[in-house]
């Protein structure tokens, strides 16, 4: 590469990249499998229903398999629910031009279950539980009649298998890949989980072993840099086929999540979120060489399902009714903030889709100079100042056509 004349100037890719767009919107698709049932010795079934949902816009797809256990011989109601089938594209992604730069990377996955519902239901076990670091993660669940469950994870490297010894009437693995990748879980309640598979490091050939804090005094952090003096800005970063699969393609989450709750109860509420936590890798070329910085955290992107448990019929059904409550307490509080100078901004829900409305229009919300951000599954897609005229915010975000189901408006 040719030495610049002077030093580059510096370039906010991040804030290029997340800036908002014209006619967005989240489209999501539906799929249903038909259930099956498994006979149990000894009277026994299980009753398997499925539910898959594709964000295309993130590119992030929702697949649950539950597995209601109908057994004469317990006292509870039980319900083994994987997400296997799920998949979270990687969106590793290049912006810039030819002195700088910038690389979109997923840094950590998320897979979070929840059970929303007041009631008896409540997560009574989990798998994998401990800090896994193999690269293939196997979860195995064994159930014995009379209510035992029981749950085991490899943890003697990639090609190990889960063990759980015994007799089990109903048993089912499942497993996933996370080369350099680790997982834990870092929320593990009775009515709350969170699973993290986080980046560890890349082992470069060409340079050696990086991870997201490495320095170097000459060339910064030189994680996804192909080359430390040649290539222009965009063609310098390494090739998502030589990255980790999970940095470079994406990740295919496959959890166990073992639900119990009283035999009086009907229906459950369950929320599955598959979340992609991405930082932003950025090169500059600086006094004939390339500076490499790496910005944790920038982009916080999902894809949200509420499901109903239909304990009495073994179903699972997708809850829309949900969310939308969700969505509008969330709006009203919003709201509450926003109406508090002369110039007035509301916003409310016409079916998946965000409107405006506005009086004493040639105001601001106030005099302060506050940014709101409107994110769509996490993905910011319109700014707004308060000190800006309410008319235009209102019409601005009419224009744009902002459609649901996750729409957050928060200060930035």
């Amino acid at each position: 590469m040719k030495k610049a004349k002077g030093i580059a100037k510096s370039v906010a890719v991040a804030s290029v990249i997340m800036s908002g767009s014209l006619g967005v919107q989240a489209t999501s698709a539906f799929a249903d499998s038909k259930g099956t049932v498994e006979n149990l010795q000894n009277g026994g079934k299980v009753y398997n229903s499925f539910k898959t949902t594709y964000d295309m816009k993130q590119n992030i797809k929702n697949s649950i398999k539950v597995s209601f256990i109908e057994d004469p011989y317990a006292d509870k109601k039980i319900a083994i629910v994987t997400t296997d089938g799920s998949n979270i594209d990687a969106k590793y992604t290049i912006n810039g031009g030819y002195y700088n730069a910038g690389l979109k990377w997923p840094s950590a996955y998320h897979t979070e279950a929840e059970i929303t519902s007041v009631d008896s239901a409540q997560f009574h076990k989990a798998a994998p539980v401990n800090t896994m670091t193999s690269a293939k993660v196997t979860s195995e669940v064994g159930y014995t009649l009379g209510g035992s469950v029981k749950v085991g994870v490899n943890d003697k490297g990639p090609n190990a298998d889960a063990s759980i010894t015994g007799s089990f009437a109903w048993k089912e693995s499942v497993s996933y890949d996370q080369v350099d990748y680790k997982t834990v879980l870092e929320t593990h309640t009775d009515k709350k989980l969170n699973w993290k598979v986080g980046f560890q490091s890349f082992n470069f050939p060409e340079w050696g072993i990086y991870n997201r804090d490495t320095f170097n005094t000459f060339y910064g952090n030189q994680l996804f840099m192909k080359s430390r003096s040649y290539n222009e800005g965009t063609n310098n970063f390494v090739s998502k086929d030589t990255v980790p699969a999970l940095t470079g393609y994406g990740f295919s989450p496959n959890v166990v999540a073992v639900i119990t709750a009283d035999k009086t109860e009907s229906t459950s509420d369950l929320k599955i979120t598959n979340r992609r936590i991405s930082d932003q890798y950025n090169i500059e070329w600086v006094s004939s060489k390339w500076w490499g910085t790496n910005n944790k955290d920038t982009y916080n992107e999902f894809f949200t399902n509420n499901y109903k448990l239909d304990w009495k019929n073994h179903q699972v059904t997708l809850d829309n009714h949900k969310a939308l409550e969700e969505q509008m307490s969330s709006i009203n509080n919003v709201n509450n903030q926003l109406n508090k100078g002369k110039g007035k901004l509301s916003f409310s829900m016409n079916g998946n889709q965000l409107k405006a409305t506005s009086s004493n229009a040639g105001y601001g919300i106030s005099y302060e100079y506050k940014n709101w951000g409107i994110f769509v599954n996490g993905e910011k897609v319109y700014t707004f100042n308060e000190k800006t005229t309410v008319g235009n915010i209102s019409n601005d975000i009419n224009k744009l056509n902002i459609k649901g189901p996750y729409i957050e408006i928060k200060q930035i």
